[in-house]
């Protein structure tokens, strides 16, 4: 059997169909579900983008593999074996198409990292007497997949993985898609939900580099988001039908999933990932089998991108490395299990420093501290959400409910002592601190020095 394993960066699962959007964003990743298992309840342990895509090379949570930001100093030990590695070193053929580098890049015998415009190119009218960008990046990633692809020898099994950004803030998704969900005027003052968004500070350079000042409806960046996820979409099944056009569908595991997801305008942090609401940590993960075995297959159990690696060589026949510390999902997909995890511990330390820990009820955070460079929205240090009544995120029961905020901290204490005492070392999170935190609250000083705060 071979894997083709497709990231899809910056996408939440409930903004697709198949996990009950209201939107027709994903019409062919929704029939793709129905040809495999669909988890409805996977989780990104530790966000962003690094941490979450080394939990799921290496089947490590951060704790251990110390990867907790994006542009820290720490590097992943390369006494810890990743995926590309594991399986090159099993007789696989490894390509991959990503734009990571760094470690992401290792057992890779063909590793493509096409470069782009992050923020796009001026291409179009965007329909209110403004010039917009385009990014349109996904085409460019299957255009170097296909010759990737070209390059399979189809007599060895192989492992290709394939890295699409678009859904990845700033959101310009290319014509027709910015209009697919959209109409009216954004730029209306009658609107009025984008204020806080320019409000905070420490954030006002980065929205200002792709988020126009006049547009004043925030329902219009949802809708370009969502614009992004179609065009996805569509490349994913472009992709799809290279390998059938090639004769590489029959005999392989696809897996798609993201790294972690995005807030819209429902928490401070609006159009960015951060914070450990179900927004940012609930994403996608959709498994097709050869023979479509297990067609319509729904898994409600909660998993995590810990179990990621450890089913796929379950499914591949390949013993899994001595540092993997998820379970194979295949239980869950034979039926054979309906219960897995009833807790998951999440973290975050990018722009901010914070803990959680997630029941099929509760959901409990935790800032490292009151300092703005762990909590730098200065929500409460402590928040607790009832997710059945609440499944938002936006009614903080710390005060109302402290037993049960008690028990959940008492358990994420727990849970952090363990992690210490098993690998000998601080929360990495505590250790290496917010990355992108303490630039933004750096430039917020500088502008406030300049009078130009807005």
């Amino acid at each position: 059997m071979n894997l083709a394993l497709i990231a899809l960066d910056t996408l939440r699962a409930d903004h697709l169909g198949c996990y009950g959007y209201h939107r027709d964003t994903s019409p062919f990743l929704d029939s793709f579900a129905r040809r495999g298992v669909l988890f409805e309840r996977y989780f990104a342990t530790t966000i962003p983008t690094h941490p979450s895509f080394t939990t799921v090379f290496t089947g490590m949570d951060a704790f251990g593999h110390q990867i907790t930001n994006v542009q820290g100093d720490n590097e992943l030990s390369p006494d810890i074996p990743v995926l590309a590695e594991v399986l090159r070193d099993a007789g696989f053929q490894t390509a991959a198409v990503d734009t990571m580098g760094r470690w992401m890049s290792r057992g890779f015998q063909v590793y493509e990292n096409p470069k782009y415009n992050f923020f796009g190119e001026p291409s179009y009218d965007c329909g209110y007497g403004r010039r917009r960008k385009d990014k349109n990046f996904g085409a460019a990633i299957t255009r170097k997949a296909r010759e990737v692809l070209a390059g399979i020898d189809k007599s060895k099994p192989f492992f290709f993985f394939c890295h699409y950004w678009d859904p990845h803030q700033p959101y310009f998704p290319p014509a027709p898609y910015h209009r697919l969900y959209y109409q009216g005027d954004p730029t209306d003052p009658r609107h009025m939900t984008m204020p806080r968004t320019w409000a905070f500070r420490c954030k006002t350079l980065w929205v200002g580099k792709w988020i126009d000042e006049a547009v004043r409806d925030a329902e219009y960046w949802v809708a370009q988001y969502d614009g992004e996820i179609n065009y996805t979409d569509d490349q994913v099944k472009a992709l799809l039908a290279e390998m059938e056009t090639r004769g590489l569908w029959d005999d392989t595991l696809v897996v798609i999933f993201s790294d972690h997801g995005e807030i819209m305008y429902e928490h401070p942090g609006e159009f960015d990932h951060e914070g450990l609401y179900d927004a940012d940590v609930h994403v996608p993960l959709l498994m097709r089998f050869p023979g479509d075995p297990y067609a319509g297959t729904r898994v409600p159990a909660m998993t995590t991108n810990l179990d990621v690696m450890p089913t796929i060589l379950d499914l591949l026949k390949v013993k899994a490395p001595a540092t993997v510390e998820g379970s194979s999902l295949m239980p869950l997909a034979r039926s054979e299990k309906s219960e897995f995890r009833h807790e998951i511990y999440l973290g975050e330390g990018n722009w901010q420093c914070k803990r959680g820990v997630r029941t099929h009820e509760w959901k409990f955070i935790r800032a490292l501290s009151n300092d703005p460079l762990h909590n730098w929205h200065a929500d409460p240090v402590k928040e607790l959400y009832h997710l059945p009544d609440d499944p938002w995120e936006q009614t903080n029961l710390a005060n109302v409910r402290p037993r049960a905020a008690r028990e959940l901290e008492r358990r994420l204490d727990g849970y952090l002592a363990e992690c210490e005492k098993r690998y000998g070392h601080r929360d990495p999170i505590e250790i290496h601190g917010p990355t992108f935190g303490r630039k933004g609250l750096d430039e917020a000083e500088k502008l406030d020095a300049a009078g130009e705060i807005r």
